[in-house]
């Protein structure tokens, strides 16, 4: 679940390769259930995710 847009940055996978000009993007904070990426736990975890990283149901 996005909670959170986060702005638009450079793309960090190209970004990293100190390419000129890298790609900016929206960044979106995203919600995850512990429990859904550990199988265990009662918490939260919220990560910064890059537009592209993302896949959209529907």
């Amino acid at each position: 679940m996005v909670v959170e847009s986060g702005g638009r940055h450079p793309l960090p996978d190209v970004r990293s390769q100190n390419l000129p000009d890298p790609p900016v993007e929206a960044v979106y904070a995203v919600r995850f259930a512990a429990r859904d990426l550990w199988g265990a736990g009662d918490h939260w975890v919220v990560v910064d995710l890059w537009e592209s990283y993302l896949e959209v149901d529907g």
